[in-house]
């Protein structure tokens, strides 16, 4: 066996293409298959709250969502474990397993939505992200301090969408500033805000969208083009776009691109 745990999102690549939601080409059964090779699978908040070393043993799949995690921003927590949660389990039951073992652990842990933010440009989801890492890192740094031998390495493979501060958002002659007080104000990513605006076609839209506006992104100010542009059809992802950019105009944040 090659891996003895994993926590995480991405179901739909473990289930059939059959079933509802798979993102497979394939009739496999990842899930299925795994408990054929002794893993104990779970999806559920509850069921990894119920984990307990001296109880159950490695190894463990546990898959919270069809796709992505939900970033930190939107997540539940009392549907799905936080960055820091499942990394703490993580590091009790392979403490638990090898502690009569010379040849200790490895454990992998990704800050994955970090880079999803990034193509988005939605710097409120992004920061979020940030400080869950960091967050993630000073638990495992605490957990190596206490065992000696032990090595932390925290590194990035690479930056998405080309950050920059004191974007020059008029013809004016900039002044050298950024604003984060309009990141603090949202309360929602701009992916999940875009997904309400891609499903809500009631008589009502318009207003439903200053809603939007005002409860998920705290922003007041908008304008006509704002409501008006809003209100037209579009995909998701340009209605995602759009909603993170009257966050980063207000910012003063510019980004080079949606790609790596």
């Amino acid at each position: 066996r090659q891996v003895d745990l994993m926590f995480g999102g991405g179901r739909c690549f473990f289930i059939p293409s059959h079933t509802a939601g798979s993102c497979r080409v394939d009739e496999r059964d990842l899930v299925k298959e795994s408990k054929k090779r002794g893993f104990k699978f779970f999806s559920t908040r509850k069921e990894f709250d119920n984990l307990d070393p001296e109880k159950d043993e490695l190894p463990l799949l546990g898959l919270f969502t069809l796709e992505n995690m939900s970033y930190e921003i939107d997540r539940d927590p009392a549907q799905e474990p936080s960055l820091k949660e499942m990394a703490e389990k993580a590091l009790k039951f392979l403490e638990s397993a090898t502690a009569n073992s010379d040849k200790g652990f490895f454990l992998m842990i990704e800050g994955s939505q970090i880079d999803v933010a990034g193509h988005a440009n939605d710097p409120a989801a992004q920061v979020h992200e940030i400080l869950t890492y960091h967050d993630t890192i000073a638990l495992v740094k605490k957990y190596v301090d206490e065992h000696p031998g032990t090595i932390l390495i925290s590194v990035s493979d690479h930056e998405t969408g080309g950050l920059s501060l004191a974007h020059q958002a008029t013809s004016e002659y900039p002044d050298y500033l950024w604003y984060p007080e309009p990141i603090t104000r949202v309360k929602n990513s701009s992916q999940v805000l875009s997904q309400l605006l891609v499903n809500y076609w009631s008589e009502d839209r318009e207003e439903y969208i200053k809603g939007i506006i005002r409860s998920g992104l705290g922003i007041e100010d908008f304008d006509d083009y704002d409501i008006s542009w809003l209100n037209g059809t579009h995909d998701q992802l340009e209605y995602e776009y759009f909603l993170s950019n009257m966050t980063n105009y207000r910012a003063q944040l510019g980004w080079a691109t949606h790609g790596h």
